[in-house]
């Protein structure tokens, strides 16, 4: 027997009906990947199908490796798995960014250690349990953000800043106006211009996707000269 009939026809070490589960298993993941990644490049963040079906399959084959060699070799086969579980916090970590006053990227670092986890448990032979996770994960990243956008809209971290040509200012009619209009004010600021009749406020405050910036403009005109308004991360 040759080198090439060694490789591809020697079944001693692991049978032919062996592979096929190995190709089954790696296909599984693959499918698994590249669910997660498409729901993370749908929405637009760090993290692509490519990268996830990457973690996905390759979690599955140190799995596989980790369980071949603890049967051929001996060993504790779980200490290549329980690697990956250590490892996979670094490419966690790199999806999570700071932008402005928000911290982003905390969901794909949350899809990146489930595509881990199906790929380890597709590794294992634990299909059934594998589907579920992967299931329950879609669902949640799917439905559960329209149920968090209707029952806590305010989940953003904005800076409003206000900048009155006007000394007096009703700042509790201020505040029932910001929060009339969505937000949910978590501090203020405010900072007087000696030289100038100028008075400026700046309020940190939890807003929803979607603000009318220029209806509550209008509305806080009728406290003051309002002369500038800046709603920002």
């Amino acid at each position: 027997m040759n080198f090439w009939e060694q490789v591809f026809f020697d079944t001693s070490a692991i049978s032919l009906v062996e592979y096929l589960q190995i190709g089954f298993k790696i296909f599984l993941s693959f499918i698994a990947g590249f669910i997660l990644g498409l729901e993370r490049k749908i929405r637009q963040q760090a993290i692509g199908v490519r990268t996830v079906i990457l973690i996905s399959i390759s979690s599955t084959l140190l799995m596989l490796l980790s369980l071949h060699m603890g049967k051929t070799y001996g060993g504790d086969s779980a200490r290549l798995a329980a690697q990956v579980v250590s490892g996979i916090g670094f490419l966690g970590g790199g999806a999570i960014l700071r932008h402005g006053l928000n911290i982003r990227g905390l969901t794909s670092a949350a899809t990146i250690w489930a595509a881990s986890a199906i790929g380890l448990g597709i590794g294992a032979g634990m299909y059934i349990a594998s589907i579920i996770v992967l299931c329950v994960s879609v669902l949640s990243l799917v439905l559960l953000e329209k149920f968090e956008t209707k029952y806590f809209p305010a989940e953003r971290n904005k800076r409003l800043f206000l900048v009155f040509h006007n000394n007096k200012i009703n700042f509790t009619e201020l505040h029932n106006i910001v929060e009339n209009h969505g937000l949910i004010i978590l501090n203020m600021d405010i900072s007087k211009l000696i030289n100038e009749e100028q008075l400026q406020v700046t309020f940190s405050v939890r807003a929803p996707e979607e603000i009318d910036v220029l209806d509550l403009a209008e509305k806080i005109k009728d406290l003051g000269n309002l002369e500038e308004i800046n709603l920002s991360d």
